[in-house]
């Protein structure tokens, strides 16, 4: 179905001028404590977040991410959200997972009309308007503390299948014992003991997370295992300080990925 429909015409003016590119753009959703530092986070990235007003955010992404009409599109973004969700949980434990809306704006193939597509439960409502969307770049970001933080955790998911999917894990909602495990596993199995020697993590509390993980009687049915002989620790590592643990070591491996340029594509 296509009906006729105005689309807004949204023209920042940089510089004194007004400039334009072609791009999709994605409204992403999410609360603004969790929002808010992804501009920075993600500033001079080929996509990035950007603010629209207060509580409104979007992903920009180029016109070449997409397909006539913007297919393709949400399948990146889909991707993306969940690179930042990993980002954010490992910077701050308290970190809410961020989701987008499913639909894009933006220019179609051959860059002559905008146009606005809405996936709905597998259906595709396109929307044609006349007006040109107007999306003004942000220039060059100031040196930001958020975009040093983020930038080589978004680097290497790029680079590495692996990160990504460390990242992946860490930014699901409610991250469960075995998932943690799972996420500190893909660490270990890529640098071994060298997670010691660099000081990402601690061998004694490497040992009680993989002791209380692995534990009925220490998690019940939240534990990796079910019952079996073994000894259950007498001071179980807690949830917190494992996510912490976790968190700190997926960040560290990821910066040290970005640095030295390290990368796996299957």
């Amino acid at each position: 179905m296509t009906e006729d429909c105005p689309l807004p015409v949204i023209a920042p003016v940089i510089g004194g001028k007004v400039t334009s590119e072609r791009r999709w753009t994605v409204d992403l959703k999410g609360e603004e404590y969790d929002l808010a530092d992804l501009p920075a986070m993600t500033a001079g990235d080929l996509i990035h977040v950007e603010r629209v007003h207060e509580g409104a955010y979007r992903m920009v992404l180029p016109p070449e991410m997409g397909r006539e009409q913007g297919q393709g599109v949400l399948d990146v973004c889909s991707a993306h959200v969940a690179r930042l969700n990993g980002v954010l949980k490992v910077l701050d434990n308290a970190s809410r997972p961020i989701d987008y809306e499913r639909t894009v704006v933006g220019w179609d193939a051959s860059g002559g009309t905008p146009v606005r597509s809405v996936w709905v439960e597998g259906a595709h409502l396109r929307l044609k308007g006349g007006l040109a969307i107007l999306l003004g770049p942000d220039g060059e970001a100031p040196a930001d503390s958020r975009r040093e933080r983020a930038g080589p955790l978004l680097a290497a998911a790029a680079q590495h299948v692996l990160a990504e999917a460390a990242l992946t894990v860490m930014g699901r909602r409610e991250v469960s014992w075995p998932e943690l495990y799972v996420a500190f596993e893909i660490v270990q199995s890529e640098v071994g003991g060298k997670m010691f020697e660099r000081g990402w993590i601690p061998e004694k509390d490497a040992d009680l997370f993989a002791w209380t993980v692995n534990n009925f009687g220490a998690l019940g049915t939240m534990a990796r295992h079910g019952p079996k002989n073994r000894k259950s620790p007498t001071n179980p590592m807690q949830y917190a300080g494992a996510v912490g643990l976790v968190s700190n070591l997926v960040r560290s491996w990821l910066r040290h990925i970005a640095q030295h340029g390290e990368t796996r594509q299957a």
